[in-house]
């Protein structure tokens, strides 16, 4: 996947925060779960920093780690023309008794 950056855009590079041990604990676990399942992966070098708040999960042992991308989205490339959701695609196609790909485009 690529993200189109504005050609003026400045990386952003915040600063981290300290976490208390009760949280770093669980914050180091969230991170190995995420790791094992390949959702994340650990890199060398990185031009984008976030912020990552812990949030308490309603049975207040588990924890959730959130990332702020607002810099990251300020920073990209707005796309005039996004991908429909798929329920209006399907609205628009249901009905038909068939339906090409050249109709995609008118």
């Amino acid at each position: 996947m690529k993200i189109s950056l504005n050609p003026d855009a400045r990386p952003v590079k915040y600063f981290r925060y300290r976490l208390n041990s009760r949280v770093k604990d669980k914050v180091m676990k969230e991170i190995d779960k995420i790791l094992i399942v390949c959702l994340v992966f650990p890199v060398d070098e990185v031009e984008w920093i976030n912020h990552i708040f812990i949030q308490d999960k309603k049975d207040l042992e588990d924890i959730r780690v959130c990332v702020d991308y607002k810099s990251l989205n300020n920073a990209c490339v707005h796309d005039l023309f996004p991908t429909p959701f798929s329920n209006e695609v399907m609205k628009n196609v249901a009905g038909n008794e068939a339906y090409s790909f050249t109709d995609g485009f008118s």
